[in-house]
């Protein structure tokens, strides 16, 4: 622009170029000003780059690129490492200047949209008057509305319905898979990958780093929500799938005294306003699941039995050698017997012939620590207790519950868990005491081995 020659002559003209591509340069996206979407947690990617057409003269520069001054960068947002106007880009080869722009939105910059551009020039020929060249794009930052999805090219980790009930045994890994998809995104636009080397636009709002599940209320003890490894082989048939959900799993390896009849609760949240999910998860009692290295003989010594026991209860042990246990294998501890209503404890160990203690050992649910406190009153008022306890499983309603109670000259307790009592951690209540247990002291304490 400004130059002009006379008729028939000739000049040298330099042509600058601009391109937005993605940051392995396997996709240039098309148009003067590409849109693009990130979502809030995630980082957008893109190449900017100019070039010129070398006219061949040796130690030509390249093209000047920058941050353009009228359009600038959005907060948060970096072009050549700086969110500052005139800070230039130093990559490139050739004719070819080029630099990363990044962008990782804040939340109060959720649902804005954005217009940026770099500068591109070149170093003028004495006379010359040169016009640069904007290489620009749009973004808008979108709102992930994160699902559970069911549907994947990798069927095995595909989140389930909340029929699925998970059955597992002490000693093996109970695997929950969760597949969480992003939401269909109305804003115009491409979304790609955090790392910006995806050769392909998704559809969705955001990506995997806004696509984190939570543990709603407690996982049991042990058990842990992670992000899966995906291999090789399954990350190359997700994308080429165009798949771009985010894959993870709740895993449980149950310890010792981890089995129970009342299965345990598990429960995820997408993230964000998505809808939750729960399932169940038995961990049966009387099994262990052998683990490598594992022999009869150690399996026997943690529960306190002899190898010839767990041996007989076993008929059907691939090997006839007691010491050759295949991992993975289910071995039966013991007898199951359901509890009839009348039953106590002490019944029930006599019909077993063993102590009431071995029972309580290998039914840990049964049993839990427990604090009892009372504040006595004035001689010939009740007193008032107090009961806590950290239970290993959830609490059914109407099931009996008895307190010890070792500090009073009473017998022990037992109180119904009452009907609203749904989950650990919800507020029980327990009681009145059946019978007048507590006798008034003249002076309103207990003297040791004296209660009042």
């Amino acid at each position: 622009p400004g130059w002009a020659s006379e008729e028939g002559s000739t000049a040298c003209v330099q042509v600058l170029t601009g391109e937005v591509r993605n940051k392995d340069d396997s996709m240039v996206f098309p148009g003067a000003w590409p849109e693009f979407r990130v979502a809030v947690g995630d980082t957008l990617t893109v190449k900017v780059s100019a070039s010129h057409t070398s006219s061949g003269r040796e130690g030509e520069a390249r093209p000047h690129l920058a941050a353009a001054e009228a359009w600038g960068l959005p907060g948060y947002a970096t072009l050549c490492g700086s969110n500052t106007y005139g800070a230039e880009c130093t990559e490139g080869a050739g004719a070819e200047t080029w630099g990363l722009l990044k962008f990782a939105p804040r939340a109060e910059q959720r649902g804005e949209a954005f217009s940026t551009c770099g500068e591109a020039t070149i170093a003028a020929v004495m006379g010359w008057e040169v016009q640069p060249l904007l290489v620009c794009l749009r973004i808008s930052v979108v709102q992930v509305t994160p699902s559970f999805g069911n549907a994947s090219v990798v069927p095995a980790y595909a989140t389930l319905s909340p029929d699925v009930q998970f059955v597992g045994a002490v000693g093996c890994a109970i695997d929950i898979p969760l597949q969480i998809s992003p939401s269909s995104c109305p804003a115009p636009g491409c979304t790609i990958s955090p790392t910006g080397n995806e050769s392909h636009c998704s559809t969705s709002c955001g990506g995997a780093a806004a696509l984190a599940p939570s543990v709603v209320g407690q996982l049991p003890r042990g058990a842990m929500l992670r992000p899966r490894v995906l291999n090789a082989s399954e990350a190359a048939l997700l994308a080429s799938a165009g798949d771009v959900s985010a894959y993870w799993a709740v895993t449980w390896t149950p310890e010792l005294h981890s089995s129970s009849q009342v299965p345990y609760t598990v429960c995820v949240s997408p993230g964000g306003a998505g809808a939750g999910r729960c399932w169940e998860v038995t961990v049966e009692k009387c099994r262990h699941c052998v683990r490598e290295g594992e022999t009869l003989a150690s399996v026997a010594a943690q529960h306190d039995a002899g190898w010839m026991q767990l041996f007989f209860a076993n008929p059907t042990l691939p090997s006839r050698n007691p010491q050759v246990v295949s991992p993975g294998y289910n071995l039966r501890l013991g007898v199951l017997y359901t509890v009839r209503s009348g039953d106590y404890l002490e019944d029930v160990a006599r019909r077993f012939l063993v102590a009431p203690d071995a029972i309580l050992s290998e039914n840990a649910e049964l049993w839990a620590e427990a604090a009892v406190s009372y504040a006595p009153r004035a001689p010939g008022r009740s007193a008032q207790a107090g009961f806590e306890m950290a239970a290993t499983r959830g609490l059914a309603p109407g099931e009996t519950i008895t307190v010890a109670l070792p500090d009073l000259a009473a017998p022990d307790w037992e109180g119904q868990v009452a009907p609203d009592c749904a989950a650990v951690g919800t507020s029980m209540h327990y009681g009145p005491f059946p019978a007048a247990h507590v006798r008034a002291c003249s002076d309103g304490a207990s003297a040791p081995g004296e209660a009042c």
